[in-house]
């Protein structure tokens, strides 16, 4: 094994350790239920566990003036009386609460428990992100890939999320390891069409906005089919990728089918994901445009963006405790360096620097197309509730962090000759967050407790 190599798995181990202990601070040192939606979260669990799979939701499962109460105070103990009547979350797909359910009836459902099983999960997802960014990038410059990955590391309210009961853990390992894959398929290895339908379809009975993936994976296929158009094995490419997308779509239709069929009988057609019940219930819940009637649309676009922007850094328990706002300042300032560094990847060439190959090309536009579908589904989401909540944008954050890596990866230009030598340092600013993040843990997740 070369030295690189050695110092590369090195650095992933490392990173995958800090990742894990960071969020598992998160997990002990957050009080109980301070992390949004886990009182219904867990109550799904808990509904497996007591009557089986699976929970619908129903009128009732939703009292906005008993949560106002128990975010008002903290979740005082006093008040906790009714907490299992906050259902509001069982229209989800099944497969987190199950998987969670024999941890509750081990632990005789403790809550640290489950939070620390979510964190498990984070770090197979965080692994997946950089074996996918690895592919992606080549070999030779995994550290773009460990900067992607620890970006995502070190983002506090992704910790803060890990760190609870929530199945958005589990859609990010699942839209993590379709992206390994699909960068493996792009590049030529003997992946399956079949297999990416497989994990695909998993993730449709995890959580609905694991749907990007219907979109980006056909789109992948597509045009790696088209680009070898003009090879003669492939001069009937559109056949090809007809048979390709029939090969895909039918693990989705038996795995998730199941479950939309489940929907249909329960809360009636066309409620595939048993959203318009859920809207039904969660009817008083602040609406967009009710905002804006009141507001106007200057203030709430505004108030949406800043919002937005803590709650993506960092803005805790139920949006009740924001960084504070030099934090917010500097974090800006980081951003605005990775910007400079995409200036000088523009305006610095280096001489002999390789060109991408054509699987990679595709392989950057899936990236930019996950990211781009990220935030059409929040603007979606939001374009009804108003749910300006960063962590809506979590199942973009490969992307994003790769976005970062290569901004950062521009100041290493500047070094020239020594350029290859020394481009891994240039990812190291990353890891300011990490002093951050102990600040967080020990000085305001106590805060949260009643």
């Amino acid at each position: 094994m070369s030295p690189n190599r050695r110092f590369e798995i090195t650095a992933v181990i490392s990173l995958l350790i800090i990742y894990a202990l960071l969020a598992s601070a998160y997990a002990i040192r957050t009080a109980p239920w301070q992390a949004p939606d886990e009182p219904a979260h867990y109550n799904y669990v808990s509904q497996i566990v007591s009557d089986g799979c699976c929970p619908s939701i129903e009128p009732g499962d939703w009292d906005q003036d008993y949560l106002s109460e128990l975010t008002s105070n903290h979740f005082a103990p006093a008040s906790l009386g009714d907490l299992s009547s906050l259902q509001y979350e069982d229209h989800q797909p099944p497969l987190y609460y199950l998987l969670l359910s024999p941890v509750y009836s081990l632990t005789q459902g403790s809550l640290t428990a489950m939070r620390l099983v979510s964190v498990m999960i984070g770090v197979a997802a965080l692994s997946f992100a950089y074996l996918a960014a690895r592919v992606l990038v080549g070999a030779d410059r995994w550290f773009i890939a460990w900067g992607a990955a620890t970006l995502i590391a070190m983002i506090p309210q992704h910790l803060a999320v890990v760190g609870s009961v929530n199945n958005d853990v589990l859609s990010e390992l699942l839209i993590a390891l379709t992206l390994y894959l699909l960068m493996r398929y792009l590049r030529g290895d003997r992946v399956p069409v079949w297999l990416l339908g497989v994990v695909v379809g998993i993730g449709l009975v995890t959580k609905v906005n694991t749907l990007l993936l219907v979109g980006v994976v056909p789109m992948a296929i597509l045009f790696k089919d088209y680009s070898r158009r003009r090879d003669p094995a492939y001069s009937r490419w559109f056949s090809l990728f007809i048979k390709a997308m029939i090969w895909f779509a039918l693990p989705i239709l038996v795995i998730a089918g199941i479950w939309w069929l489940r929907n249909f009988s329960v809360y009636g057609f066309p409620d595939l994901f048993g959203l318009s019940a859920h809207d039904g219930v969660v009817a008083d819940q602040l609406r967009t445009t009710d905002y804006i009637a009141a507001h106007g649309t200057r203030a709430y676009l505004e108030l949406f963006f800043q919002l937005t922007y803590n709650s993506f850094w960092g803005q805790f328990g139920w949006m009740a405790f924001p960084l504070q706002a030099w934090m917010y300042t500097a974090i800006f300032v980081f951003l605005m360096v990775v910007a400079a560094g995409w200036g000088m990847r523009f305006f610095i060439k280096v001489p002999g620097q390789a060109r991408l190959d054509r699987w990679q090309v595709i392989g950057w536009l899936v990236m930019g197309v996950l990211g781009f579908i990220a935030m059409m589904q929040y603007i979606y989401y939001n374009a009804e509730f108003f749910q300006a909540q960063g962590r809506y944008l979590f199942p973009g954050l490969l992307p994003l962090g790769l976005f970062v890596a290569l901004g950062l990866d521009g100041w290493a230009l500047l070094w020239r000759r020594r350029t290859e030598r020394l481009r891994w340092i240039a990812q190291l600013p990353i890891l300011l967050f990490l002093p951050l993040n102990l600040w967080l843990i020990w000085r305001v997740l106590p805060l949260l407790s009643p």
